[in-house]
């Protein structure tokens, strides 16, 4: 269950960050954005953790 929440909650995250910080230049292009799945892997980590201890 806590391997489920975590690759769900990595997906959530990365869609929720890749949202509000979305990877394009000033001028319009996009790239990617390798610190938005960091990030979302982190938060994902730290949540299933947290999730596992308090269930």
């Amino acid at each position: 269950m806590s391997i489920l929440f975590f690759i769900l909650g990595y997906f959530i995250f990365y869609f929720l960050i890749d949202y509000f910080n979305p990877p394009i230049t000033e001028d319009g292009l996009k790239y990617m954005s390798i610190g938005n799945t960091f990030y979302s892997g982190i938060i994902a980590l730290i949540t299933s953790i947290l999730f596992f201890y308090s269930d």
